[in-house]
Formats: structure tokens, C-alpha cells, sequence
């Protein structure tokens, strides 16, 4: 568990970046995930698709960004 791994509270996370090439669910991936751990309601999240592999590395980018705007959070990509 990654939450237990790094003892971050869920609810300090404020950036979620999510990917899947393979499909596009609804609801979305990013919003299963904020309510399976309780992350909090003002989460800012990203779902990427239909990008293949390289989206791996635009998430990464992208929460760089947005760390950069919003400090003293935590983001998981």
C-alpha cells in the first residue's frame, strides 16, 4: 500500500494524475481511486487516455506542474 509504505495521510494528497490507454471508464478511474482511499474533495485529478506509454511521462510533467502552483501537497501519478 503506498499510503502505509510512505506514511502519507490520503487526505494530503491535492494531485491525482491517472492513466489508462486501454479504456475509458465511467465513472472515471481518477474518481474510483478518490473515493476507494478517502483522498479529500478538493482533489485536483487528471485522467489521461488514449495516449499509449508516453503519457506516463506527460503525468509525471504534469504533476511537477502542478506541485510548482501548489505546494505543500502531495501528488500521486
Amino acid at each position: 500500500n503506498l499510503f502505509a509504505n510512505t506514511n502519507v495521510d490520503p487526505k494530503d494528497v491535492g494531485i491525482l494524475v491517472v492513466n489508462c490507454s486501454i479504456f475509458c471508464p465511467t465513472p472515471s478511474l481518477s474518481a474510483m481511486i478518490v473515493n476507494k482511499y478517502k483522498l479529500r474533495s478538493n482533489i485536483r485529478t487528471f485522467n489521461l487516455g488514449g495516449m499509449g506509454c508516453s503519457a506516463s511521462v506527460i503525468g509525471v510533467d504534469l504533476a511537477k506542474d502542478m506541485l510548482l502552483l501548489h505546494r505543500n501537497t502531495y501528488a500521486v501519478v
